[in-house]
C-alpha cells in the first residue's frame, strides 16, 4: 500500500533503510532526514523540502524530484535511474558516484555540486545549470545538455561527453584538457579557452565559437567544423585528419605543425 503523507514536517526524521516505494512526499518538510539506504522507486517529493537530507545509497528509480530544494543534500552511490528532477535544486549537493542515468533534470540547477564519477549517461539536462561544480570523471554520454550553463570555475577532469547534445551550451573560460567531446554536437556552444589534448573526434562544432581557444595537440579528426570561428586559436600539433572546415574562420590562428590541415 501506497502512503500518502504529503505537506508532513519530517525535520530530522530517521528513515534509514525504510521501504518507501511510492509514497507521496509531495511538498513535506524533510530538512536534514536521513534517507540512506531507503527504498524510495516511484516515491513523490514534488516541491519537497530535502536541503540537508542524507540520501547516501537511496534506491530513487523512477522517483519525482520536480521542484524539490536538494541544497547540501548528500546524494553519494544514490541510484537516480530515470527520476524526474526537472526544475529541481541541487546546489552544493553531493552525487559523488550517483547514478543518474536517463533522468530528466531539465532547468534543474547544480552549481557547486560534486559530481565526481557520477554517471549522467543518456540523461535530459536541457537548461540546467552546473557552474562551479566538480566533474571529475563525470559521465555525460549520449546525455542532451542543450542549452546548459557549464561556466565559472569548474573542475573537468576525465569528463566523458561523448556522443552528447551539447548544442547551444557554455563552458565560459575553463580548463577542458583531456576532455572526451568524441562525436559530440557542439552546434552553435561557447567553448572553453584550454582544450589542449581534448578529444574531438567526429564532434559537430558546427557554428561554435572558440576563438582565442588553446588547442595545441587536440584531437579534432572528422570533426565537422562548419562556420565555426576559430579567430586568434591555437593548433600546434593538433590533428585535422578528415575534418570538414566549410566557412570555418582561422584569422590569426596558429596553424603550426597541424596534422591533415586542409581548408
Amino acid at each position: 500500500m501506497r502512503r500518502n503523507i504529503a505537506g508532513a514536517d519530517f525535520t530530522g526524521a530517521n528513515f534509514a533503510g525504510a521501504f518507501l516505494h511510492g509514497t507521496n512526499f509531495q511538498k513535506a518538510n524533510l530538512t536534514g532526514a536521513n534517507l540512506s539506504d531507503a527504498y524510495l522507486p516511484d516515491a513523490n517529493f514534488t516541491d519537497a523540502n530535502l536541503s540537508g537530507a542524507n540520501l547516501s545509497s537511496a534506491k530513487l528509480y523512477g522517483a519525482t524530484l520536480t521542484g524539490a530544494d536538494l541544497t547540501n543534500a548528500n546524494l553519494r552511490d544514490a541510484s537516480l535511474w530515470e527520476a524526474t528532477l526537472t526544475g529541481a535544486r541541487l546546489w552544493e549537493a553531493d552525487l559523488t558516484n550517483a547514478t543518474v542515468t536517463r533522468a530528466i533534470l531539465v532547468g534543474a540547477t547544480l552549481s557547486y555540486a560534486n559530481l565526481t564519477d557520477a554517471d549522467f549517461t543518456d540523461a535530459s539536462l536541457r537548461d540546467a545549470s552546473i557552474d562551479n561544480a566538480n566533474l571529475t570523471r563525470t559521465w555525460f554520454t549520449y546525455a542532451n545538455l542543450q542549452n546548459a550553463f557549464l561556466g565559472a570555475s569548474q573542475v573537468f577532469r576525465g569528463t566523458n561527453f561523448a556522443h552528447a547534445n551539447l548544442t547551444g551550451a557554455t563552458f565560459g573560460f575553463q580548463d577542458l584538457r583531456g576532455v572526451n567531446f568524441s562525436n559530440a554536437n557542439l552546434t552553435n556552444a561557447l567553448v572553453a579557452e584550454d582544450l589542449r589534448g581534448a578529444n574531438l573526434t567526429g564532434a559537430n562544432l558546427t557554428s561554435a565559437s572558440l576563438s582565442g581557444s588553446d588547442l595545441r595537440d587536440a584531437n579534432l579528426t572528422n570533426a565537422i567544423l562548419t562556420g565555426a570561428t576559430f579567430t586568434g586559436a591555437t593548433f600546434t600539433g593538433a590533428t585535422f585528419t578528415g575534418a570538414t572546415f566549410t566557412g570555418a574562420t582561422f584569422t590569426g590562428a596558429n596553424l603550426d605543425g597541424v596534422i591533415g590541415y586542409k581548408p
